[in-house]
């Protein structure tokens, strides 16, 4: 209820201002909420231009309701404002999260593939016999092989198209040439043809 009056009080100060744009955009949210005849008839008379009685309607169906009011603590108000605009930065950082996220997944793997035989290198030096810790300079290098070889079969995955693949390529490839082949194009519409 409180919302449809609150709409109705910047309604009714819009039309001595003439601000159609506000009045419409306050019917139309006002239509959305669950409305009595009283509010229908005060819309219907904005829908047609009528705004001669339309003053008096809101003010007497504002009247009618001004007794009884739900208290609202304008503290909350407020921050239900600075909710929802925290809500608003909170998507905003998660998606430039979401992005750099992103961008360090591709440092990772693109410093994997273009140093990884460098450091795998690195990595096999160190087991040699001259160097202190043989067994444990030679399971870093068996786990960095390990993650090495998965991000080059990543990054070969990416290059190859299965056969499978290739099958519905050739297949969406013949349905799109059917449907541009021009034959089929001027058939369907003349004037093109």
């Amino acid at each position: 209820m409180q919302h449809i009056l609150k709409r109705l009080e910047i309604i009714k100060a819009s039309i001595p201002l003439e601000d159609i744009e506000i009045i419409e955009l306050q019917v139309m949210k006002i239509q959305k909420l669950q409305i009595d005849e009283k509010v229908q008839t005060i819309l219907n008379h904005i829908e047609n231009s009528n705004f001669e009685p339309v003053l008096n309607l809101i003010t007497d169906y504002i009247n009618r309701f001004s007794g009884v009011q739900i208290y609202t603590d304008p503290k909350i108000q407020g921050l239900r404002v600075e909710l929802k605009i925290l809500e608003k930065e909170f998507l905003q950082l998660s998606d430039k999260k979401s992005g750099i996220q992103n961008q360090i997944e591709d440092f990772n793997h693109q410093y994997m593939i273009k140093l990884g035989w460098l450091i795998s290198k690195v990595l096999l030096a160190k087991t040699d016999k001259k160097w202190k810790n043989l067994d444990e300079n030679f399971k870093e290098f068996e786990d960095f092989e390990r993650e090495f070889r998965k991000e080059q079969k990543k990054e070969e995955s990416k290059k190859t198209v299965t056969a499978e693949e290739k099958k519905e390529l050739k297949k969406l490839y013949r349905e799109a040439s059917k449907l541009c082949h021009p034959d089929v194009v001027s058939a369907e519409n003349p004037r093109t043809g």
